[in-house]
């Protein structure tokens, strides 16, 4: 299946983006942003690269580049600790690999096709489940 133009996917522009993937590039992203949108790198994966594209694009456009930043602290931690502990947040988990079939683990997350994370076991052999 062939992936879709974020322009394409709403029907409407949004004020924000919140990129969590990273496989698009910034000019799909500011298409399917409203003319003062900001667009917000969360994956990691544009790196420096992209928080400095941003910054140099910013005086010739109107929507910005906001990178996501976060401070850890201990109440918040504790509130989110409780909340996994209730059952109101669970990780979506496509695939699990055992630490020794790690190249087979990045190359099926290289195809840009997990629907949650891919999961590598750095425990003894066996004790992985392999595939969720």
């Amino acid at each position: 299946m062939k992936a879709q133009d974020p322009a394409a996917i709403h029907y409407k522009k949004a004020n924000k983006v919140l990129d969590n993937v990273g496989n698009r590039a910034f000019s799909d992203l500011r298409r399917a942003l409203k003319p003062q949108g900001r667009i917000i790198p969360n994956s990691g994966h544009g790196g420096m690269r992209y928080v400095l594209k941003g910054f140099l694009l910013a005086p010739f456009m109107s929507q910005q580049s906001t990178p996501l930043t976060v401070t850890v602290n201990g109440p918040d931690l504790a509130t989110l600790a409780a909340l996994i502990a209730a059952g109101k947040v669970t990780p979506v988990i496509d695939r699990a690999y055992p630490f020794a079939e790690i190249l087979d683990a990045l190359g099926y997350a290289a195809l840009g096709r997990a629907r949650g994370k891919v999961v590598i076991s750095v425990a003894p052999d066996g004790v992985a489940k392999g595939n969720a």
